[in-house]
């Protein structure tokens, strides 16, 4: 067990693996993270296959070498436990068992074939990413409501501000399958994590675009 932190940096961590696609656990807003972490199971599915393909350049059958530290990031089971008292802490032991019995499960439904150490997406797994997201009309709705609100900013970061627009109105326009649409979730969060004044707004559209999934 590790020493109890008012956050859950294992989910922070986890944030920074898939989106800021690195080991080191930095700093950045939780109203992101919380908001851009999946909920249900599917959800958590379409992300580790998505990281998954990314790891692997979009190759399935070539091999995608992970460290146990790098296990329980890939496959979303490093969040920490909450205590009574409402701190969060590290169970090490647990964090990795979860993990390893994720990846038995991508196995066994034919996600991927290997070891814990060295693994391959199969065709299969390929496959699952492509289906489409069907967006429903009042996320769009919503998703143009944010794009009105971040206009109406007046602030030095305008070309950041017009980068999120872009991704924004790329996802309501534009079909997208699961691989796609986590991109540009990551896209999302990346973007809004750095502009403090978007944090609140890009945070809980953030929230309703998972629920899509």
């Amino acid at each position: 067990m590790g020493q109890p932190s008012s956050k859950d940096v294992g989910k922070r961590a986890i944030y920074n693996y898939h989106v800021n696609e690195q080991i080191e656990n930095k700093k950045v807003s939780m109203e992101i993270v919380e908001n851009w972490y999946p909920q249900s199971y599917h959800q958590k599915e379409i992300f580790i296959l998505s990281k998954i393909r990314k790891l692997c350049n979009g190759f399935d059958g070539t091999d995608i070498k992970v460290s146990d530290q790098e296990l329980p990031l890939l496959f979303m089971t490093a969040e920490w436990n909450t205590t009574k008292d409402g701190k969060y802490i590290q169970n090490r032991n647990q964090i990795l068992r979860r993990a390893i019995s994720r990846f038995d499960d991508f196995e066994y439904q034919g996600y991927i074939t290997g070891t814990y150490g060295c693994f391959q997406f199969t065709f299969s797994g390929m496959k699952k990413l492509e289906d489409l997201v069907i967006m429903k009309p009042d996320i769009n709705q919503n998703i143009e409501q944010v794009i009105e609100e971040i206009r109406k900013e007046n602030e030095k970061s305008s070309a950041r501000y017009e980068e999120l627009i872009s991704v924004l109105q790329d996802i309501k326009n534009t079909p997208k399958n699961y691989g796609e649409y986590i991109s540009d979730l990551a896209n999302i969060a990346t973007i809004g994590s750095i502009i403090p004044s978007a944090v609140p707004k890009v945070g809980k559209l953030l929230g309703r675009l998972i629920s899509v999934l």
